[in-house]
């Protein structure tokens, strides 16, 4: 059950949300197929996070990792808060 201020959804196929405030702690947990996703950001910080953090898909495989110290260098460096490791929702903080 989600606490005061916190909200949980679950979306099937073809679902969507929106999240209009950038300054609430957030985290998207994908099912055990995984997800696909569009996200659409403004600023463009997201995009650069990705651009400079993120492997290509021409080069990952099944076993590449996520390198989590650039992930959270570059995330400092554009103004974001890592709150937890990676799979952690904003209620287990």
């Amino acid at each position: 059950m989600p606490g005061r201020g916190q909200e949980r959804r679950r979306g099937g196929r073809r679902s969507g949300c929106s999240r209009e405030r950038h300054d609430l702690p957030h985290a998207i947990k994908a099912g055990p197929n995984g997800c696909r996703s569009l996200l659409i950001t403004s600023p463009a910080g997201f995009a650069k996070l990705i651009a400079r953090a993120a492997t290509p898909a021409r080069l990952a495989g099944p076993d590449t990792e996520m390198d989590l110290e650039i992930f959270t260098s570059v995330s400092a460096e554009l103004g974001d808060q890592i709150l937890g490791p990676p799979g952690m929702l904003p209620a287990d903080l």
